[in-house]
């Protein structure tokens, strides 16, 4: 399943390439070029040997507040990191009251409107698992992914015990913000998203929209995983 250029890629203008990469209309371009398709040829090289078992999946998510149980989740972007257009994104009915003002107008959702238009809470977490189990082979652990991973991992655990009785990633995550440190060297402050990007300079960009985030860190840590093994 790992993301591959096609033969002759390489001889490809950029244009041409972004083209060819763009199999959702949604994302123009949003695929990757050269650099990114050898990071991901390491990603592939790294799950046929030592860790085959292993399919790392990018997660965001966007809230209506900072924790589970009082506020609500609102939406879901997931994605394979070895090949982004295997992805996912779903938009919830808020399941609380309470909502912080401030944290709904970052997501850009219309909280009003996802009360009537959203999928039902559990609903949506079926939905994912399905998709979970479609993508990973049986032979293969899902292994969840996420920059600041401690956030969108809390209400995705709370939202799978609470909906489905329970979590198909188990009870850990790979925090990008933690791999980074590891993986460099430097102090926690250093970890702040611009400063990856200054680093690793990934051609997607975050915009708080789940399903663009979730591919923006897919990419980001391709390239993580790619430095790290000097790619």
């Amino acid at each position: 399943n790992c993301y591959k250029l096609p033969p002759g890629a390489n001889s490809l203008s950029l244009q041409a390439k972004k083209s060819w990469q763009s199999s959702d209309q949604h994302y123009p371009g949003l695929l990757f070029i050269d650099r990114i398709g050898c990071c991901l040829g390491t990603v592939q090289k790294i799950r046929g040997k030592k860790m085959s078992d292993e399919l790392y999946v990018s997660i965001d998510v966007e809230t209506s507040g900072p924790v589970p149980g009082i506020y609500s989740l609102l939406s879901i972007g997931a994605c394979l990191v070895s090949d982004p257009s295997q992805s996912i994104y779903l938009e919830l009915q808020p399941d609380g009251l309470q909502h912080d003002p401030e944290a709904v107008a970052v997501t850009g959702l219309d909280v009003t409107k996802l009360e009537s238009e959203g999928l039902p809470p559990q609903v949506a977490m079926l939905k994912l698992d399905q998709w979970l189990t479609h993508v990973c082979p049986e032979n293969e652990k899902a292994v969840f992914v996420g920059l600041n991973a401690p956030f969108d991992w809390a209400f995705i655990n709370y939202y799978f015990h609470k909906h489905t009785g329970a979590n198909p990633f188990g009870f850990t995550a790979i925090d990008m913000k933690a791999y980074y440190m590891g993986a460099t060297g430097c102090r926690w402050k250093e970890t702040k998203s611009s400063q990856m990007i200054a680093r690793l300079n990934p051609q997607s960009a975050p915009n708080h929209h789940a399903l663009d985030d979730a591919r923006f860190q897919a990419e980001l840590f391709a390239l993580m995983l790619a430095e790290d093994r000097n790619c």
